[in-house]
């Protein structure tokens, strides 16, 4: 027997003791039933057939599930906050009409998911890691290593790249190009500046090389992954 769901209905719902599960179907959106198990929880399913086989499908908890989707403004500007169950299960449904496995889409659907944060992660690792951060990890190892050309490299690095070049800085730094590290040195050259130059690009070298051995000694970097500079000849 159908009848329309409600909250209260939900909520006075019950499995009886002598069984596993108690199913209480829904007349609005065919398919869509509240279940009870005998231990008490409780949760919206969905059921119809595909090719006479029967197929059950979880959409989730109650209390996290609205019966109705909840709306916010109107006409044009009119959005789905929260899709209801009812919604779902009419959903579920229209794929099973169109001679569509529900499972195989949510299937589909986790592992787009899952590679969209998956690649939002990889971004976000990129991101943290720049040339900036790669050279001052560089700075920090010569200090850590007592050597007296960390003051020179951080003062070098700060006024020629960091203050000077800022785009080029906060680019991942396996993304950085030899034509980025070309904009950086080209200026200092034409300014007289060769020697300032040969130094901000050793420096340069000197802290890619550090980073691809970075993985021999994890306390060396924080920046483990990061190699020399995106192919395009390598750094110049």
């Amino acid at each position: 027997m159908r009848q329309r769901l409600t909250l209260e209905k939900i909520r006075r719902f019950s499995c009886p003791k002598k069984h596993a599960q108690a199913l209480l179907w829904d007349s609005e959106a065919p398919g869509l039933a509240i279940r009870a198990t005998r231990g008490g929880a409780k949760a919206f399913v969905f059921q119809r057939k595909l090719n006479g086989a029967a197929i059950r499908m979880t959409i989730g908890d109650p209390l996290a599930w609205p019966l109705n989707t909840i709306w916010s403004g109107r006409g044009e500007d009119r959005r789905e906050l929260q899709r209801g169950a009812r919604e779902e299960a009419n959903r579920l449904a229209g794929l099973i009409d169109r001679g569509i496995d529900p499972r195989d889409e949510a299937r589909e659907r986790e592992a787009a998911s899952k590679a969209r944060q998956a690649a939002q992660a990889a971004k976000a690792e990129a991101e943290r890691h720049t040339l900036k951060t790669l050279m001052a990890a560089y700075v920090a190892h010569l200090r850590k290593q007592r050597k007296s050309s960390a003051g020179a490299v951080e003062n070098c690095t700060a006024n020629h790249l960091t203050k000077a070049h800022a785009a080029i800085a906060q680019k991942p730094a396996n993304a950085v190009t030899s034509h980025d590290i070309a904009a950086i040195l080209r200026p200092l050259t034409e300014e007289g500046k060769g020697r300032t130059a040969a130094k901000l690009r050793a420096y340069l070298r000197a802290a890619y090389a550090l980073a691809a051995r970075a993985e021999l000694d994890g306390d060396l970097f924080a920046v483990e992954g990061i190699v020399r500079p995106a192919s395009e000849g390598g750094m110049p």
